[in-house]
């Protein structure tokens, strides 16, 4: 059993990065009997589980608006493939987004807003340099970021490459890192990248110094591109967020503990940081998260002594300086996971653990405010995942032996008797994916959300949320 340790956000038109770090402690509850239908959490609905047709290796990307819109995305071999998601979870015929040069695909990203304009991200290989046989299974060089943008009913666009070319007989070869973030303000389109020199050829840097990329741009027209920021010692957990007027707000962690924020503007583009803080005591961090009213939030573990860490937080507000850190909870553990999301009404639901079955760990969780104001600790079953919505609700969602589970809460609020929402499948079930994939848990400002789940024998599984 794996849980995805993460931070997330719920705004329906910035997609975020997320990051498996670890594996929790597993909690059997002793259930009674469980039906099939569709189960209620507390004035929210999940729709019956839809089996997703593709082959378990590929990593699904899904993206839901405040009307209940919703498309899902796989990297095909020429570039894209984006389908619509019916209300009751079942996926239409695709439309197609192709690459420059016919390339195939990788990793995708998506956003989709309440105007139904949708935006693709794609991270993918052009074979400037064959993998070496050293490197086994390696792809070769160069990763490359492309984006398309249109509007939903419309024939997809060709993507726009981001990232140029590289020459391979120069010796200094960098790849895209990752796929673009995307941001979608109210006239402009922004994407967030970073670069850096091959490891291994996987992607990842090799230590070095990594270039944070932006593209910016209406939408459907091409983007302008330009470097925002260079990390010497790189850089880590990039993360791409909206204030309330739409201006796109990007954070990073670099230098080891050094945060940096930048505001945007109404044409996409970000500027230049002008200052890093700290974060005090961290050692090791847990990531970024936001909200829809301006404020990003970022997480980390200090250690107090060899097996007890404390999860603490910062803010900023519309890319301004970021708090003191505030305490949210203690765990002893060598090695602590958490997971810390963002909601409305500036609402935080965080869990924390540890990395591995330790006797001496146990996980729990917290719904609270960015002020600081939080209710009683409790103790989540299974693998918990979950997101709030605009009312400030928690919605958390886990695995049993008996299927998926989900509980809801206000701030200051008791859980609500936990019901299941999607049993009598077979095998042993876990939210997200397997291995090293980075599925989202999409989610809209008003609470509308995908959750996308994998079974023992690799069936991938996609549940609707309507609040």
């Amino acid at each position: 059993m794996r849980l995805l340790g993460k931070v997330i956000g719920v705004r329906a038109d910035v997609l975020y990065v997320i990051r498996r770090i670890g594996t929790y402690p597993i909690f059997v509850l002793g259930l009674a009997t469980i039906t099939a239908s569709p189960a209620i959490a507390s004035g929210g609905t999940f729709s019956r589980p839809v089996r997703l047709p593709s082959a378990p290796s590929l990593v699904w990307d899904f993206a839901v608006n405040d009307h209940g819109q919703a498309v899902a995305v796989e990297g095909s071999e020429h570039g894209a493939l984006v389908y619509p998601v019916g209300r009751r979870g079942h996926l239409g015929k695709p439309w197609r987004v192709e690459l420059p040069g016919g390339f195939p695909g990788g990793e995708t990203s998506v956003a989709l807003d309440s105007r139904g304009r949708i935006a693709v991200g794609i991270l993918y290989y052009d074979k400037t340099q064959e993998a070496s046989r050293e490197y086994h299974g390696g792809s070769g060089c160069c990763q490359r970021v492309a984006v398309a943008s249109w509007r939903l009913g419309a024939k997809p666009p060709m993507a726009q490459a981001l990232s140029p070319p590289q020459d391979a007989e120069s010796g200094n070869l960098h790849h895209a890192l990752q796929v673009p973030l995307l941001a979608m303000g109210p006239t402009a389109l922004t994407a967030l990248w970073t670069t850096g020199a091959e490891a291994e050829f996987e992607g990842r840097s090799g230590g070095g110094e990594v270039q944070i990329e932006q593209a910016f741009g209406a939408y459907g027209s091409p983007l302008s591109t330009a470097m925002v920021f260079a990390a010497p010692k790189g850089a880590l957990m990039p993360h791409l967020s909206l204030e309330p007027n739409g201006d796109p707000v990007a954070s990073w962690l670099d230098e080891g503990d050094e945060l940096r924020t930048v505001a945007g503007s109404p044409t996409g583009a970000l500027q230049p940081p002008a200052r890093a803080q700290r974060a005090p005591k961290l050692s090791d961090p847990v990531g970024f998260t936001s909200d829809y009213e301006g404020d990003t939030v970022f997480s980390y573990f200090s250690r107090l002594s060899r097996k007890t860490s404390e999860l603490r937080y910062m803010t900023s507000h519309d890319g301004g300086l970021f708090t003191r850190p505030r305490e949210v909870g203690l765990t002893g553990s060598e090695v602590p996971v958490a997971t810390v999301v963002a909601g409305g009404h500036r609402t935080l639901l965080a869990f924390w653990g540890c990395l591995g079955l330790e006797n001496s760990c146990t996980q729990r969780g917290k719904i609270g405010k960015i002020s600081g104001t939080f209710s009683k600790a409790f103790t989540p079953h299974g693998t918990p995942e979950g997101f709030i919505d605009s009312s400030a609700r928690a919605v958390i969602v886990y695995d049993t032996d008996y299927g998926l589970y989900a509980t809801t809460a206000e701030s200051g609020e008791p859980l609500t008797p936990s019901r299941p929402f999607a049993a009598r499948l077979p095998h042993y079930f876990q939210l997200g994916a397997e291995q090293d994939e980075e599925p989202p848990l999409p989610t809209s400002p008003n609470g509308h959300a995908i959750l996308y789940f994998t079974n023992g024998e690799n069936e991938q599984y996609l549940v609707r949320y309507t609040p």
